[in-house]
């Protein structure tokens, strides 16, 4: 944690602050950035204003209600990724080290297997490894495949298949489909 003093008022910057400012820059939105983080959107806005005086730079432009990083705060983001990674890679040696399995899994499901499926698949990951943490998005099958594709997700499992040369597919569930009709 960095710190400093301006006008009396101690500043830092943590990996917390680092973590808002990164998903108000990927989410183009402090209200998105702040349902991401579990904050609320003042708060959010918050840690982006003290980050600002912290550096004396300003981070972002809002543009109604979009928010545009400037050009410092591109700079600020490419660093705080990094920085972010190291975090996790760090905790992950360490939970190695000590035999255990964990780390972040970002997977995606369009809205049928998101439901009625994964969840079931999910509680028996975390028994058996109970330091790994997954983060599970649900949206149509197009969105979760390109959101794969592009790396935002580790794993998708979707209904329907869209091919895209940067993925590949394997059937893990054939499901049944039936019409059912009122017979008047």
């Amino acid at each position: 944690m960095a710190w400093c003093h301006l006008n009396g008022l101690r500043l830092i910057m943590d990996l917390r602050r680092l973590e808002v400012f990164c998903k108000v820059v990927e989410n183009r939105s402090f209200s998105r950035a702040a349902e991401e983080v579990y904050l609320s959107q003042p708060t959010v806005s918050e840690h982006i204003r003290l980050l600002e005086l912290f550096l004396g730079e300003k981070l972002v432009d809002r543009l109604g209600k979009t928010v545009l990083p400037t050009q410092a705060g591109e700079i600020l983001y490419k660093y705080a990724k990094e920085i972010l990674a190291l975090k996790e890679e760090a905790i992950s040696a360490v939970k190695s080290y000590k035999g255990e399995v964990s780390g972040k899994l970002k997977v995606g499901c369009s809205t049928i297997p998101g439901t009625f499926i994964i969840p079931y698949f999910i509680g028996s990951f975390i028994k058996e490894y109970p330091g790994a943490r997954v983060n599970l998005f649900t949206g149509d099958s197009r969105d979760i495949v390109n959101k794969v594709a592009s790396g935002k997700l580790e794993l998708g499992v979707v209904g329907a298949i869209f091919r895209n040369n940067k993925v590949t597919f394997e059937e893990i569930l054939n499901d049944e489909l039936v019409l059912v009709v009122y017979p008047g």
